[in-house]
């Protein structure tokens, strides 16, 4: 109600402007596909701070006439090439928090681990002007990240479970959305010995990274990464290769904050049962994942393989990845298919459970 009036004359004038008015509390944001000169008296400033008096008379005239005046240290300007921060929040492409936001999240941990709870609230204090209780601070501000960056981002999980090491009392919570879960289970595999090959791999509980081993057969070392990060890469080793049943175990060091892992299905595949086939067909930088739904059109054995044919076209490079019930469990690891091929085939989860066996897993 106190800004009715404001919210009213501000959308009228960002309506004559062909731009965008919005607001949250006292956060103002004007934005545009085009220049925003029509907001300034003169030319346009230089991205970051400018002075309110800037600002184009009419605009000046509805803050005033309306008893509003502008907080000059949040007077700021961003044009395409810069960052958009909106309500502490970076907007240029994806939502997401400056990196000083993450640094002194960090920071603060390492005081605690460092130098115990109470010495770290009294530097918080008088070092850096904090007035709440540290513990509960930070609490707030790690569980935000995970709302803005997902419970699945690494750097949020990385930071939930340091928090949850100190304070064993006031546990912050990772509960991740099945997507989440499938998303940052399933990676691309690929190596660059002899024919380069490029397929999908995933994190199956209790048993490891999973992948088909045509996708890895004759590598030495193979990479794998997530591609939200492709430039981010673990090396792998093959821990198992069998090639009669087309499946593969791979070796590999990576943090269990960067992933998380599927289960397998404790049900039994049926004739006509919807799947879900994940991976990453022909895959390039800036592709997410590839999601196919399907039924189960045969259970076909071959060479003493229990197979499962799907409806859905399983196209080169989803090789390896998961087959999906309608619980998100694992029922299969995709071995072939595609436009070239008249059927597409998934090797049945019964053969890597009886794989992890022959390891030990």
């Amino acid at each position: 109600m106190i800004c009715f009036r404001l919210d009213k004359a501000l959308l009228s004038f960002a309506r004559n402007s062909r731009c965008i008015y919005t607001r949250y509390a006292d956060d103002i944001t004007f934005s545009s596909h085009q220049g925003l000169k029509v907001l300034f008296e003169g030319s346009l400033p230089s991205p970051g701070h400018f002075l309110p008096e800037t600002l184009a008379p009419t605009l000046l005239t509805i803050f005033a006439n309306n008893g509003f005046t502008l907080n000059d240290d949040k007077a700021h300007y961003a044009d395409r090439h810069s960052r958009r921060m909106v309500t502490g929040i970076k907007v240029n492409q994806l939502l997401n928090v400056d990196r000083r936001f993450v640094r002194n999240i960090r920071a603060a941990l390492y005081s605690i681990e460092t130098l115990g709870e109470k010495d770290a609230q009294e530097k918080f204090e008088k070092v850096h002007g904090g007035s709440a209780n540290i513990r509960s601070h930070l609490q707030g501000k790690i569980s935000w990240l995970g709302y803005i960056r997902s419970q699945s981002d690494p750097v949020f999980r990385s930071l939930a479970v340091r928090f949850n090491k100190i304070f064993p009392g006031n546990e912050i919570k990772v509960v991740p959305t099945g997507n989440e879960i499938r998303d940052r289970a399933v990676w691309v595999v690929e190596h660059f010995e002899g024919d380069m090959a490029q397929g999908t791999a995933f994190f199956l509980k209790g048993i490891g990274l999973v992948t088909a081993a045509h996708c890895v057969e004759g590598a030495t070392e193979t990479e794998v990464y997530h591609p939200t990060k492709p430039s981010n890469k673990f090396t792998t080793n093959v821990l198992k290769l069998d090639k009669s049943r087309d499946l593969a175990i791979l070796e590999h060091e990576i943090p269990d904050t960067e992933y998380f892992e599927l289960t397998i299905s404790t049900s039994e595949v049926a004739l006509g049962d919807g799947l879900t086939a994940v991976g990453y067909p022909q895959f390039g930088p800036g592709d997410k994942q590839n999601v196919r739904g399907g039924m189960v059109s045969s259970l076909p054995i071959k060479s003493a393989v229990q197979m499962i044919e799907v409806t859905q076209k399983l196209t080169q490079g989803m090789s390896g990845g998961p087959l999906l019930d309608s619980e998100d469990t694992v029922v299969g690891i995709i071995h072939k298919g595609g436009p070239e091929e008249g059927r597409d085939f998934a090797v049945h989860y019964k053969c890597v459970k009886r794989l992890a066996f022959i390891l030990n897993i």
